[in-house]
């Protein structure tokens, strides 16, 4: 599932404009998970809920200054099992990657546009619309 929303607070742009920035988040339904978030400024585009599933579907790197236990590696995962699987995992965080099954979506204007769908276009996802009358 995902979900944009306004944040309670200001921030200024580098025009010096200031703007409340929307705050949009991929869901996993089953377990309540956060999978990836974007904060944009101006309101959420199509390039913004691709790079949602860009975040999940990819290793997060770990970041310098990082406690080493944020590491994959000392994580409960069977790492040297995934590491042969996918190399893209040495140096990540414990971050999961997931690769959705199904993506539900309301017809909002930024997943119906052609950015959007071609980022989930994916042979082992399948994608639909949010019955009638629900959030």
């Amino acid at each position: 599932m995902r979900d944009s929303t306004l944040l309670d607070a200001f921030v200024v742009l580098d025009d010096g404009t200031v703007e409340r920035p929307e705050l949009t988040i991929t869901l996993d339904v089953a377990t309540r998970a956060i999978c990836a978030a974007v904060l944009r400024a101006k309101g959420t585009r199509s390039v913004d809920a691709a790079q949602l599933l860009a975040q999940m579907m990819a290793p997060a790197p770990m970041r310098p200054g990082w406690a080493e236990a944020l590491a994959m590696e000392h994580s409960v995962v069977p790492y040297e099992r995934l590491l042969s699987v996918d190399a893209r995992l040495e140096g990540a965080a414990a971050r999961p990657v997931i690769t959705p099954q199904t993506i539900v979506v309301d017809q909002g204007n930024v997943f119906v546009s052609s950015s959007f769908i071609a980022a989930r276009s994916s042979p082992r996802s399948s994608a639909g619309p949010t019955r009638r009358r629900t959030r």
